[in-house]
């Protein structure tokens, strides 16, 4: 026996292959079926999927690297930021 791989999408109920391959009568398959892609589900085209997250990567490539001014905390500072946070988290009953 010997084994073939299609790829394809279900329309209107139809399984269509991609390529529209010939295959005989009585030809025995095995369907197996993968998740749906987010885009498709959103009724949009790959690229207008792709289009925003292709347009936040330019920027991100383009843009200058951040300046990152060295300002040490002391141990009070960070003692004291850690307890705050711990105090709200405990305030809000996510403790």
């Amino acid at each position: 026996m010997s084994l073939h791989s299609y790829e394809g999408l279900v329309t209107n109920g139809q399984i269509r292959l991609k390529g529209n391959p010939r295959l005989a009568d009585g030809t025995r398959l095995v369907v197996v079926v993968t998740e749906r892609p987010a885009w498709v589900s959103r009724g949009l085209t790959e690229a207008e999927w792709r289009k925003p997250f292709e347009e936040f990567i330019a920027a991100a490539q383009s843009a200058e690297p951040a300046s990152l001014e060295d300002q040490p905390l002391s141990d009070a500072e960070i003692n004291a930021s850690v307890h705050a946070v711990r105090r709200e988290r405990h305030a809000q009953g996510s403790d």
